[in-house]
C-alpha cells in the first residue's frame, strides 16, 4: 500500500474518531487525537506503511497553516 492507501487509512480513523466524539458529546480534537492514536505505527491496530512519509506531509501541512494565519493577519504599523 502505497502514500495513498496511508493517507485514506487515516482520513477514515478521522472520520470515525469525529463521530465517535460527536455521539459522546466531546470535542473533535478528542476524536481526531484517538484516530491519530489508533493508526500510529506504535499500535496493533490497522497503522500507515510509511509513517516517515505521513511525517513529512504533516509538517508541510503545519508550515501552509501557519502561512494562511500570517495571511489573515492584519498588522497596522504607522
Amino acid at each position: 500500500m502505497g502514500i495513498v492507501g496511508d493517507i485514506i487509512i487515516i482520513l477514515i480513523a478521522a472520520l470515525m474518531g469525529s463521530v465517535v466524539a460527536r455521539l459522546t458529546k466531546q470535542p473533535l480534537i478528542i476524536g481526531y487525537l484517538l484516530a491519530g492514536v489508533v493508526s500510529g505505527p506504535h499500535t496493533g491496530f490497522v497503522m500507515v506503511s510509511n509513517a516517515h512519509e505521513i511525517g513529512r506531509l504533516a509538517e508541510v501541512g503545519v508550515a501552509l497553516v501557519l502561512l494562511a494565519v500570517k495571511l489573515k493577519l492584519s498588522v497596522n504599523v504607522r
